[in-house]
């Protein structure tokens, strides 16, 4: 991927150190300085370590740490290193590489955006970029990289339950915006994903609107599914017929990206212009002319959906577009009270023991999501979804390469061609998310990638 290439430039060209934590062998493992092999789901264990350790080597004085500092000494360095199964001498190696440097930039993917308490694993890398001297360094901090392009702008025009453009809060912004938009903003936050679909369930939300989303496709697909077959209304604006088609009621055709005008914004906030190439095919239009049209049927006035005007009302309302990209703002913005940052709780439950199989559902870099699979350059060469696991797994279970896996969770089944790879580590499968036929997020639960599972031999 992009990302992938800009921080093997950055080792290779630019003498950059490079720490890696996967609890898989990936292609990035060649290039680093240090690889931590953590345990699947032990993530945060490995965080509190690596920010102890940095404390512990000096770190960077940070107003209003000190209450942070006491909880990480009360944590036991050999019980960390124990629960996230990497060396306990690792933690020192890892905080001499980062420790007290201005520019670390930590950079993380679906793996654990996706993984379950993923938002106490970003609030602790935020913290240990904070405890590193990095978060109000251009090109340090925190910066996700998601599956999907232009997430970041999608979170910077306020696409999420608790903030408004700008990743501004509620309170924040909502005297300029309800000014602006000549309404009043809703008193509370809205739902999340699964909050959403709790409320169809529940009969509270009789109507849905999916735009550029799939969601017949996501994670748990088969309570998802269940769900939007019981809404009394559900619109569909897409570029591809998907899964969510199924139980549509009305299907508004869409533009793809070389058929509109707009912006991507990347993960370090570089925001690059896209300006309109050829004209989308039959009744397919741009997202914003469709909005537009859909509020002028609702309110009988006319909205603009020009990208001159768009862009304009961006800047004046969205403090994230007033600068230049290059910096990790959602670490600048977290940092910038006068008492110093607000340091999340070191929260940290007893680690359970971990089950004898599990399997991790995730991207892998021939493919984006499932729109890659309608593509015949992508299946030339990733044509159908597999099943990874390691060696002595696939020997316990008399397996051979290309043999048939049967994986089973309390959600679902699949079966799948067997890859036998020992970039895993024993008891974790890998499966990859896009294909339809594999249906991998079937078996999974809520918006967590990593299930337990029983394997046997097809």
């Amino acid at each position: 991927t992009g990302a992938e290439y800009r921080v093997i430039k950055a080792a290779t060209k630019r003498d950059a150190r490079l720490l890696l934590v996967n609890m898989r062998d990936v292609k990035l493992k060649k290039f680093s300085n240090l690889h931590l092999k953590n345990l699947p789901g032990r993530e945060l264990s490995l965080i509190y370590g690596l920010m102890k350790a940095v404390v512990e080597a000096g770190g960077a004085p940070v107003a209003g740490s000190e209450g942070i500092k006491a909880e990480l000494a009360a944590l036991s360095m050999a019980d960390l290193a124990r629960e996230c199964g990497v060396a306990e001498a690792s933690f020192s190696e890892a905080a001499a590489l980062i420790a007290g440097k201005s520019r670390v930039a930590i950079v993380f993917g679906s793996d654990l955006i996706r993984s379950k308490d993923a938002a106490a694993k970003i609030a602790a890398l935020a913290d240990l970029a904070v405890l590193t001297g990095s978060a109000g360094e251009a090109g340090g901090g925190i910066f996700p990289i998601d599956a999907k392009t232009n997430t970041v702008g999608l979170l910077d025009m306020g696409v999420s339950p608790d903030s408004l453009p700008g990743l501004q809060s509620l309170s924040e912004g909502e005297a300029a915006f309800a000014k602006s938009w000549g309404t009043t903003l809703p008193a509370g936050p809205g739902k999340d994903l699964w909050g959403i679909v709790a409320g169809i369930e529940q009969g509270s939300i009789k109507a849905l609107y999916l735009l550029g989303c799939d969601l017949a496709a996501f994670p748990d697909n088969s309570r998802i599914r269940k769900a939007l077959a019981g809404l009394e209304l559900l619109i569909v604006q897409d570029i591809f017929a998907g899964d969510s088609l199924e139980f549509a009621h009305v299907v508004l055709p869409a533009a793809a990206a070389a058929e509109k005008s707009g912006s991507f914004t990347s993960t370090d906030n570089r925001v690059q212009g896209i300006f309109k190439a050829v004209n989308a095919p039959g009744e397919a239009r741009e997202d914003s002319v469709i909005i537009a049209d859909l509020h002028g049927r609702l309110t009988s006035s006319i909205q603009s959906s020009a990208p001159a005007l768009v862009a304009k009302e961006v800047v004046a309302l969205s403090r994230s577009y007033q600068s230049d990209g290059g910096e990790s703002r959602m670490v600048k913005l977290a940092a910038k009270g006068k008492a110093g940052p607000a340091f999340a709780p070191v929260s940290k439950a007893p680690a359970l023991a971990l089950p004898k199989f599990q399997l991790l559902v995730g991207p892998i870099g021939l493919h984006n999501g499932t729109s890659t699979t309608r593509s015949e350059n992508n299946l030339t060469v990733s044509p159908a979804g597999y099943v990874e696991l390691h060696p002595l797994d696939a020997a316990a279970l008399g397996l051979v390469e290309g043999g048939t896996v049967k994986v089973s969770s309390a959600n679902g089944v699949l079966t799948a061609p067997a890859r036998i790879s020992g970039k895993l580590q024993p008891g974790l499968l890998f499966a990859p998310s896009h294909f339809r036929e594999l249906n991998a997020n079937a078996l999974l639960k809520g918006g967590c990638n990593l299930v337990e599972v029983r394997v046997e031999k097809g």
